[in-house]
């Protein structure tokens, strides 16, 4: 049975395309063309990677996809529970031996046991992916009949814990097969059909894979395929292959199904369905490159009066980056805002039952403790100290995500900001110059604040703890417990406030570095146009030039015999 081998093969893809990627990114230094940069690093890696077909697991929190990638691994070797869960890219891959190795953001990897990758993986073990972790690879024997593919499961969609410094869609343009898990509960949400659409830039291969069917009945099961797939056709114009899927017993024929037309199929052809990808994906950086050299061409072509009338048609005051700048500031300055009072709302809900453990810890401490004054105090600095960071962690924990609301927000009112600018900039285009303008996904790239570190005051507002040698604990122990137990309520108070202003702090900052990208994407993109809109006719002959390139290579691909699966 066919399948790749660890030595790259020479085919007419590494001949062929390698130096038109080179010439393309030739053009794009020579243009300034930095919104083809995802495309031209997609295909070059898919050029230079050539062990595996990654099969990236896209969906919504809870949508079944670490289920799933258990189910084929035949063994549960990813988390899976009720809340967000998985923090981090991870790929799955058959390897003869079985090995988990993670890779850091400062370049550093090591390789672990198997049975401790869900400390890197699962959001509660390695919370805001505080260890680092850029990606995590577990090779396991039992993928050896899926040799070829590499399985790549992703965070949740609708999950604040997406966004690490590698995020889900940050990752799109690595995807060569997309199967994007869709629960029947309920179906196709307005962020499947967006993932859909900015995944169809980058993959000729999307599969929705519908989930989670045993809730339903073969009659209602019918209804909600034709439901997604009538959907999609509006929305796409197309039509997108279904596969129902559930990996409960007495659905084996489906788990079948799936293998049998989907996976092993791609398995078998694995030289021949790269190939087919690669000519995808450069298809479209070459379908990219020539949309914007032509807006460089016309503008070239032009006089200088029609060329500064055409910069103001295409770059108003509606694209203006002073304006989206401003925009984009006061979106931030309101997240912001909103950061603290919102943590303190669920700290105060929270606030009631913390005291009240705290309370009947140390009262439980208390019992049986015979001690001077001192001692009784430093006693109940260590039980207070180790209550309060118990407690205060696991508010941490729990609450994180909530925490967070006003971080999610922020992300997509600036998200939906910058692709307004991009939206009203193409529009423009297209109005003077009759040019399709597709700009490249846009992401953020944020890491959640880390829990904060807990610290507890001494409890007493005066030392008087000093003067224990004269104070008879057999006469005072009881006023001196009061007085303790009396410090709990502000020590409680006074360090939630603490970790609402840590939280706040942490929060806030990636709130304005979401709005520093923004910004930066915007200027970029701008300054893309700007540029090619001031090519004088000096340069017509050079853009003309590499027009011809793009249209010879384009001509090849439209020719070649790989064809889209």
């Amino acid at each position: 049975m066919p399948h790749m081998n660890d030595a790259r093969t020479v085919d007419a893809a590494d001949t062929v395309i390698g130096p038109a990627l080179e010439r393309l990114e030739e053009i794009q230094g020579r243009f300034g063309i930095t919104a083809i940069e995802p495309y031209l690093e997609a295909c070059g890696d898919l050029l230079r990677e050539s062990r595996f077909i990654d099969v990236g697991i896209f969906g919504r929190f809870k949508a079944g996809k670490s289920s799933l990638l258990n189910h084929l691994a035949r063994r549960a070797v990813l988390p899976v529970g009720v809340t967000p869960v998985t923090a981090i890219i991870t790929r799955l891959r058959y390897g003869a031996h079985e090995r988990a190795t993670v890779e850091y953001f400062d370049g550093r990897s090591e390789t672990v046991a198997l049975d401790l990758a869900p400390r890197f993986i699962s959001e509660s073990e390695n919370p805001a992916n505080v260890r680092g972790v850029a990606r995590m690879t577990l090779e396991l024997p039992e993928l050896i009949h899926y040799r070829g593919l590499q399985f790549v499961d992703t965070p949740g969609l609708d999950s604040v814990f997406e966004h690490n410094t590698e995020t889900v869609l940050g990752w799109l343009p690595k995807a060569e097969l997309a199967l994007v898990t869709v629960s029947v509960d309920p179906p196709l949400s307005r962020q499947d059909v967006a993932l859909i659409r900015t995944l169809s830039t980058y993959t000729p291969r999307i599969v929705i894979l519908l989930t989670k069917v045993d809730l339903l009945s073969q009659a209602e099961r019918e209804e909600v395929i034709e439901f997604v797939g009538e959907e999609l056709k509006k929305e796409f114009r197309g039509e997108f292959r279904i596969l129902p899927f559930s990996i409960r017993p007495g659905h084996e024929g489906l788990q079948a199904a799936l293998d049998r037309d989907l996976l092993h199929p791609m398995r078998k052809n694995v030289d021949a369905e790269r190939e087919a990808i690669l000519h995808f994906k450069f298809r479209a950086l070459l379908d990219h490159t020539r949309d914007y050299l032509l807006i460089a061409l016309a503008a070239a072509e032009r006089a200088d009066s029609d060329r500064s009338t055409l910069k103001r048609q295409i770059l108003d005051e509606r694209t203006s980056f002073e304006t989206i700048r401003m925009e984009l500031q006061a979106l931030a300055e309101q997240g912001t805002s909103q950061t603290r009072p919102w943590i303190m709302k669920q700290m105060e809900e929270t606030r009631p039952a913390i005291e009240e453990r705290v309370t009947a810890y140390v009262k439980q401490r208390f019992v049986g403790v015979n001690a001077n004054m001192w001692q009784l105090s430093r006693a109940f600095e260590d039980w207070l100290q180790e209550s309060l960071e118990r407690e205060l962690r696991e508010v941490s924990r729990r609450e994180g995500s909530t925490f967070c609301v006003t971080l999610d927000r922020s992300r997509g009112t600036l998200l939906r900001a910058v692709q307004g600018f991009r939206d009203r900039l193409a529009g423009n285009v297209q109005r003077a110059l009759g040019i399709h303008l597709t700009a490249s996904p846009f992401e953020f790239e944020v890491k959640k604040p880390a829990a904060p570190a807990i610290s507890v005051s001494n409890p007493y507002m005066f030392n008087i703890d000093l003067l224990w040698f004269v104070i008879p604990m057999f006469i005072f122990r009881p006023w001196v417990e009061r007085h303790l137990l009396g410090r709990i309520h502000w020590e409680v108070e006074k360090n939630l406030s603490r970790l609402a202003s840590q939280w706040t702090e942490g929060i806030n900052a990636a709130i304005i570095s979401m709005m520093r990208q923004a910004e930066r994407s915007v200027k970029e993109q701008s300054l893309t146009v700007e540029h090619l809109l001031s090519r004088t006719q000096s340069e017509a002959e050079v853009i003309k030039s590499a027009l011809k390139d793009i249209e010879l290579q384009l001509r090849g691909v439209e020719t070649s015999p790989a064809e889209s699966p």
